[in-house]
């Protein structure tokens, strides 16, 4: 089941990036012929940032709901890990009084 859901995933991820990339060459397309102002574009543009940051959210949510760790938790893992490393060097490198 964990997989099935992995999948749909990151197929959705992969249906909403094609989708972004066709509607902005078709409108980019249109534009050069005349057939869309410039102003339209710029709606576009601001609607599609706006789509970009709900399906940020839901994707957030999925992932979460699979157990998923997103790329900004993994980063701030990592961050743990590498000071914990350095914390444990220089307590290594500190002599100890016995």
């Amino acid at each position: 089941m964990q997989d099935q859901l992995s999948q749909l995933y990151t197929s959705a991820v992969d249906f909403i990036s094609k989708s972004a990339e066709v509607v902005q060459n078709v409108y980019k397309q249109m534009a050069e012929k005349g057939q869309v102002s410039e102003e339209f574009l710029q709606e576009a543009e601001e609607r599609k940032a706006e789509l970009e940051a709900q399906v940020g959210k839901i994707l957030e949510r999925v992932a979460e709901n699979l157990h998923i760790a997103t790329t900004t938790q993994i980063h701030a893992l990592q961050q743990r890990v590498e000071t914990l490393e350095a914390e444990v060097k220089a307590l290594k490198q500190t002599p100890q009084n016995k």
